[in-house]
């Protein structure tokens, strides 16, 4: 049915806002730190509604600074439990990772296509940057300015250099709550 919601409505597992981003109703309520109404899951880049690339770097560090935060102590070294997952390799997911080094996380990055995100779909020769961007750890990049091949490239370099655990063609079908992680 059309009902109405008055701040939020719950669509699935995720909240999502009708209140912010007024017109989009497939926006999720995300807190300060970037977390939905799902405990321990996050949103950061185009997904939460803002398709800019600084600002997915931006939000894919400060979402992996809260759950830096509260991770727990390491489990033991034969455990194969991580302290996070990150799903794709855009802006978003690159900073992520990178600020996940930083902080000393266990943790495994995937994407179901290659490193880029939507990036790597834009039109060939696209100027896709113009501000200059840091990244965590690596610092910022070298230009200012970007066609889509070479943003793209600089990211696998990146993703090189930094020794990020990156496993492409992988597709996250869904998540279950257990003891207190997800599965």
């Amino acid at each position: 049915g059309h009902g109405r919601c008055a701040e939020a409505c719950p669509v699935g597992a995720i909240t999502i806002g009708l209140g912010d981003v007024a017109s989009r109703p497939d926006i999720p309520v995300l807190t300060d730190e970037l977390e939905t109404s799902v405990p321990g899951l996050f949103i950061a880049g185009e997904l939460g509604g803002i398709a800019l690339i600084r600002n997915a770097i931006d939000q894919g560090a400060r979402a992996v600074e809260a759950v830096a935060r509260r991770a727990a102590p390491r489990r033991g070294a034969g455990s194969d439990i991580l302290d996070l997952l990150i799903v794709g390799a855009g802006p978003a997911g690159i900073a992520a990772s990178l600020k996940a080094v930083e902080r000393g996380l266990r943790f495994l990055t995937i994407d179901q296509d290659e490193p880029g995100g939507t990036v790597r779909k834009y039109p060939r020769r696209k100027l896709t940057m113009v501000q200059p961007v840091e990244l965590p750890l690596h610092g910022p990049l070298d230009r200012q300015e970007y066609r889509k091949e070479e943003l793209v490239e600089q990211w696998e370099e990146i993703i090189r250099r930094h020794r990020i655990p990156l496993r492409e063609k992988v597709r996250l079908t869904g998540l279950e709550r257990l003891d207190g992680s997800f599965e």
